[in-house]
């Protein structure tokens, strides 16, 4: 199965990130979030070793506070996620953890960030129009408590990614 671990964006952040959905030449993810650890294709059994290891991890509380909008070479249209000390901490933990199951996790550096958008090859116009709405967009600003950690299915579609919760931990709440 493939699969990953992330934190779905709070309802308080998802009006902030709206607007973004709709910018020339993308589609919109239908599932935004902030992916901690992608796990790739995981046996079931491993999968559910690996996630009963991290549901023994004491959560802290975690904020996530928005930073600027940018694009990245996958395609992908982002707003990036301030890395906040507790948010790393979770990274940090989360993937000793997986480790400890017997995930084999790559090694890179972590930039927090969410994916709102998509956009395939684009045309000298497109992304000329694309980035004049990426410089037109208002950066970014809100902040919000990360309410769950939720363990990820991702199926493989022509049109994108489809993503199923398989399980998840609430944060707890100051």
């Amino acid at each position: 199965m493939r699969a990953f671990l992330a934190i779905p964006v709070p309802e308080a952040l998802a009006a902030v990130l709206d607007p973004l959905t709709d910018l020339p030449n993308t589609r919109a993810v239908d599932t935004p979030h902030l992916t901690l650890h992608f796990l790739g294709e995981v046996r079931d059994a491993v999968l559910a070793e690996a996630w009963e290891d991290v549901a023994t991890l004491p959560l802290r509380p975690v904020t996530l506070t928005l930073g600027a909008l940018d694009t990245l070479a996958s395609g992908a249209v982002v707003v990036h996620v301030v890395p906040e000390p507790a948010l790393i901490d979770l990274h940090d933990a989360l993937a000793r953890r997986l480790r400890q199951a017997g995930l084999d996790l790559p090694r890179r550096r972590f930039r927090p960030h969410i994916t709102v958008a998509r956009h395939g090859t684009l045309t000298g116009a497109e992304a000329e129009r694309l980035a004049s709405a990426l410089g037109r967009a208002a950066r970014p600003v809100g902040q919000a408590a990360a309410e769950r950690l939720v363990l990820y299915q991702s199926l493989l579609r022509p049109d994108g990614a489809e993503y199923h919760e398989l399980d998840d931990l609430d944060f707890p709440q100051d």
